[in-house]
């Protein structure tokens, strides 16, 4: 992909595009030294649904509200920083996709999920993804 979009918009047959599971986001970014007293703030944008966050091949942390954000100074390097998310959605989108299918050919089954017909939810990394510096303050 060349950008961030929900899994329902993209360009594939209409079973990816209700897709329930993980996809992992990677990027490659750079980065000149921070100043002294400023922290590296990164910003996930809008995430739909859980975002695991791996920097420079790290586990940083899992980040399942918002803000989708963290501080990264302490794992950032000058120059350049590999950034992996792994995001994972709920199982909403295949059960909507499923219950539009025969009995016979669905993949999930539920007591009571959502009906045929029901609209794709979006899922993903919706970005903007973004990385700044915040300014300590002292007391």
């Amino acid at each position: 992909m060349n950008g961030l979009a929900p899994w329902k918009d993209l360009d594939i047959s209409p079973e990816g595009k209700a897709f329930s599971g993980t996809v992992t986001y990677v990027a490659d970014f750079q980065l000149d030294s921070a100043s002294e007293g400023h922290r590296r703030i990164l910003n996930l944008g809008n995430v739909e649904m859980i975002a695991e966050v791996y920097l420079n091949g790290n586990r940083l942390r899992t980040l399942w509200t918002e803000p989708y954000s963290l501080d990264i100074t302490d794992h950032v390097m000058d120059g350049k920083n590999v950034l992996r998310v792994d995001v994972t959605s709920t199982w909403f989108n295949r059960l909507a996709y499923d219950a539009g299918l025969p009995e016979a050919d669905r993949k999930t089954w539920t007591i009571s999920g959502p009906a045929e017909g029901s609209t794709l939810r979006n899922s993903g990394l919706l970005g903007p993804v973004t990385v700044s510096d915040a300014t300590l303050r002292s007391r």
